[in-house]
This record gives structure tokens, sequence and C-alpha cells, in this order.
């Protein structure tokens, strides 16, 4: 079980990407301060790199982040959503790629991308610096296809993967990430979470691992019984325990102190190509972290973890 703290993802380290911004393909607009704005109007700041709603009808030179009476922060522009954490949020392209490049300023050796649609291939590669020799490079294919008969096999339907784990970037101090999600014709693709940061194992996950989401849905009946669905966000969460070594104990002690209430990269498996890596795989945040010694030199970990 590998945990990530990902790295926030700022101005300094967000070097290059393809999807401007404002992002006027999604109807982006910028906002200007002393012009008058109505209620429900939506306006992005490239300070900030959020968007917002209008509560009111007013004129103001004040910006939104600063005046939370007229506006209400609703989410990350197009070009930082994939950074951010938030299942919903998500970078949206209608195109054939999506490129970007990080530098983390230090050592990095862990990429992962999350919620990819429509999304064919991903190459990464890593520089020495920007501009700098290429000192790693890999390209990943993500069309898959489940066969358990001879049925499918020869007619089942083609898919993409939708998640992309790195784990064996170069640990150098100046490394610069480039990243290009492609796909062979024009289409809506988009990415929900691309996370960088230096990964901490904690041990190994053992077999009992559960998988299942929070559904915020609800069925409302009528006095007949009929049913209203009503469609709401669901989470996931994973449940896992965790063999680890005592001498591991320090090290999560100080993590789980760390980062309480704070997004964390959850992989249960390294290989993202076992059909049970999405599955034991989330962004989110530990609901549970409880150290159970039950052996002179291991303890088992029991890990409760929610997506966002």
């Amino acid at each position: 079980m590998k945990i990530i703290p990902p790295l926030p993802i700022t101005d300094e380290r967000l070097t290059a990407s393809s999807i401007p911004e404002p992002d006027a393909s999604v109807g982006e607009v910028a906002w200007v301060a002393s012009t008058a704005y109505t209620t429900g109007i939506i306006r992005i700041r490239t300070t900030t790199h959020r968007r917002y709603l209008a509560l009111t009808n007013h004129t103001s030179s004040t910006p939104p982040e600063n005046d939370l009476i007229n506006w209400a922060d609703i989410g990350p522009t197009n070009r930082y959503a994939l950074f951010d954490t938030e299942r919903n949020t998500a970078s949206t392209v209608t195109g054939t790629s999506i490129t970007f490049a990080l530098n983390p300023g230090g050592r990095t050796q862990a990429l992962c991308l999350f919620g990819l649609k429509n999304i064919e291939m991903v190459t990464v590669t890593a520089r020495d610096g920007a501009g700098g020799p290429i000192v790693y490079t890999r390209s990943m294919n993500l069309s898959t296809r489940t066969t358990t008969s001879w049925s499918t096999y020869f007619f089942g339907a083609f898919s993409n993967r939708e998640s992309v784990v790195i784990l064996d970037l170069p640990p150098i101090l100046n490394i610069r990430i480039e990243v290009a999600l492609t796909r062979g014709t024009s289409g809506m693709m988009s990415a929900e979470t691309a996370a960088i940061g230096t990964p901490v194992d904690i041990g190994d996950a053992q077999y009992g691992a559960q998988s299942d989401i929070l559904d915020f849905s609800r069925i409302e009946r009528d006095q007949f019984g009929n049913a209203t669905l009503i469609r709401r966000k669901n989470v996931p969460v994973l449940s896992a325990q965790i063999f680890a070594d005592k001498a591991k104990v320090p090290a999560i002690r100080a993590l789980r102190d760390t980062y309480a209430a704070t997004p964390l990269v959850f992989l249960a498996l390294n290989d993202g190509s076992d059909d049970y890596f999405d599955a034991l795989a989330l962004v989110g945040i530990y609901k549970r972290m409880t150290i159970a010694v039950e052996y002179p030199q291991h303890v088992l970990l029991n890990l409760e973890c929610e997506g966002l």
C-alpha cells in the first residue's frame, strides 16, 4: 500500500498547458472590475484559477474571491480542474489532445492520472530541467477489452482504462514532467485528476480489502408507491488491512498526524494493469488509520478512506 501526498499545483509548478485560461470553448469569461453583473452570471479569475457565480445584481471593483456577499466560488477553471482532487470536476476538451508540463521544484517519483474519459494514449516524458535532456519516457495505450469467453474475445467491445499510475520517475532535483493525453480522432475528452508527489510505502495490503461507494441518490415514493429516482453524486470507499513492519510505525503515525482531513492518493496495488487496481485506488481522505500491534515485529494497519 502506497500513500502519495499530492503537491499543490501552483502557477510556478504548472509551466505549460494546452488549455487556455479563460477557455472560451467551455464558456469561460474573465471577471472585469467596475462592470455590472446580474444574478447567475459566471466569471473566472486567472489569479485564483476559480469560477465564481454572481449571487446578486451588482457593480463592484472588489474581486470575487474577496466579495463573498456578491459571489460564490463554484470550482476550478477548466485549465486547473484536473489538478483539483474533487471527482466531480474535470478538465474537458473537444479535440485530440490535452498536454501540460509540471515543474515540481524538487524530487518527485509518482504521477497519478484518474478519471480519464475517451483518452486512448498517455505519453509521459521527464527532463532534467526545462529544455534539458530527456531522462525518462513512457507511452501507455489505454485501450482494453475484458474477455471471459470466446464470444467476447472475438466480438467484445473495446474500452479505455481510466487511470494511469507511474511510480518510477527518476528522483532528480530539477525534474520537468511533460504529459500528453491523446486520442486518434477529434472528440470530447476529459481528465478528472492529475497528481504528483513522493510515495510513502506503509506495507502490504492483505486479501479481504473492500471497495464500496457512498451513494447520495434518493428514492422518493408518493402515496401510491410510485418511485421518483433522484440521482446524485456517489463517492468511492476503500477499506483495507495493511501488514507493516514495526519499523514503519513512526512514519505511519507522522503521516496520520500530518495529513488529517487532507486529500491523499491511496494505492493498494502498484500494477495499473491489474483488474483490481481501479477498485483499490482512490483520491480522498482517510477516515480511520488504526495501528494494531499483533506481532512482535509487525503491525496490522486498519485503513478506511473515502473519496472526494
